[in-house]
């Protein structure tokens, strides 16, 4: 039986190629600044019964989920409780890891952190510069968004639409008000690394484009997370990786597999050399299960 996905770019179900064939899944992590809460055990659990069944039958799995340990969320929760940006990160990652344990969720194949990867991130940024794609300034960096034909074409929002929207922030030294931040420059008392433009940070919506490359390569079949994500963040880190991505034609297929009959609200959107698969869930959040929890979760069949 064939198994198909749907292509959220174009809304219709292609086929995935019959096994063997190696399937690239990147599934977005959490910002750990915080306590872990049902919200973030969904999309999990999700992609864990997803890539379980994609391994049952007979497909080669490489599975990355990132931490993104480097954010304002991060830096405001450790100036206000006196701790430092990498001990916060520490506690909430392995708070957040244990707790998929108990869930019975297999461990991804990698677990990158942003805060690893900023020779990527610098490496990606001088060449978005370079083709006209970015540009410095004032210690920062911006992506420019319209050089990106059918910029929020994955959500469903036209570029005209963001506008009337966008806010402007009169410490950001924009070109236009819909560029967003590769790099920011330091502030004090935030961490800093070097770099071209002066010492600094990157910006949220360029890390999950240097994990995925670093970990999985020009081109990849699953791009996951929650529907929340779908813009500005799938969009926008969409963006500066598909401008670096190599001339290659894409994928097969692309997409998540979304049974017709699936009981739980669930939606999918894709770029169009990677997918995006994302739920929606109608649940509050909960705490997840901590480590101290004296129920364990049973062993799910593949």
């Amino acid at each position: 039986m064939t198994i198909r996905i749907l292509d959220t770019l174009t809304n219709a179900p292609v086929p995935l190629p019959e096994p063997p064939f190696d399937v690239r899944l990147y599934v977005c992590g959490i910002t750990p600044y915080a306590g872990s809460h049902i919200g973030h055990a969904v999309p999990a659990v999700v992609f864990d019964v997803l890539r379980r069944y994609l391994e049952y039958r007979g497909y080669t799995v490489r599975h990355v989920t990132n931490f993104t340990d480097i954010d304002d969320k991060l830096i405001d929760r450790a100036q206000a409780t006196g701790t430092t940006v990498k001990a916060l990160a520490d506690q909430f990652s392995d708070q957040y890891l244990s707790s998929l344990r108990r869930l019975n969720v297999l461990p991804a194949t990698v677990y990158p952190r942003a805060t690893e990867e900023i020779p990527a991130i610098l490496r990606i940024c001088e060449g978005l510069i370079a083709g006209g794609h970015a540009y410095a300034s004032g210690g920062d960096v911006y992506f420019r968004v319209r050089s990106k034909a059918g910029y929020g074409k994955v959500s469903g929002r036209n570029i005209d639409d963001l506008l009337s929207g966008a806010r402007i922030d009169p410490t950001e030294l924009k070109d236009d008000p819909l560029d967003f931040a590769l790099w920011k420059g330091t502030k004090p008392g935030e961490p800093a690394w070097e770099s071209p433009w002066g010492p600094g940070r990157p910006g949220w919506h360029i890390e999950c484009s240097a994990m995925a490359l670093e970990h999985l390569g020009e081109q990849i079949e699953i791009h996951g997370g929650g529907a929340d994500l779908i813009f500005p963040p799938t969009t926008r880190t969409r963006s500066p990786r598909a401008r670096r991505s190599l001339a290659r034609p894409p994928s097969p297929a692309s997409g998540c597999t979304t049974p017709s009959s699936a009981s739980a609200p669930r939606r999918c959107r894709s770029p169009s050399a990677t997918s995006s698969c994302s739920m929606r869930c109608s649940s509050p959040p909960a705490p997840m299960p901590s480590a101290s929890s004296s129920s364990a979760a049973s062993t799910a069949a593949p």
